[in-house]
């Protein structure tokens, strides 16, 4: 997912400081994550039913870390890029 979120917020001439263009990227990195982990749980489980009880949960922190991450991740590029 991190990789994913750094290869959309950093492309072209975006340079992180968006505050949109980074929560497009958690988005995108978001569903990533999401459908990695349902890919997986369908092998693990051999079902596509029972893999998809587990999506509500993913989806919901997946919510809560954009929530999370944007406010903290503006806040550590304001003062570590002050130190740059």
């Amino acid at each position: 997912m991190a990789y994913v979120v750094g290869l959309v917020a950093y492309r072209g001439e975006y340079n992180g400081d968006s505050i949109l263009n980074n929560i497009f990227a958690f988005v995108l990195g978001g569903i990533f994550n999401i459908v990695g982990y349902y890919l997986a749980d369908v092998l693990f489980y051999g079902s596509l039913i029972i893999a998809f009880q587990h999506v509500p949960s993913s989806l919901i922190t997946t919510i809560i870390g954009i929530v999370a991450a944007v406010p903290v991740g503006k806040i550590l590029k304001t003062a570590i890029g002050s130190r740059i």
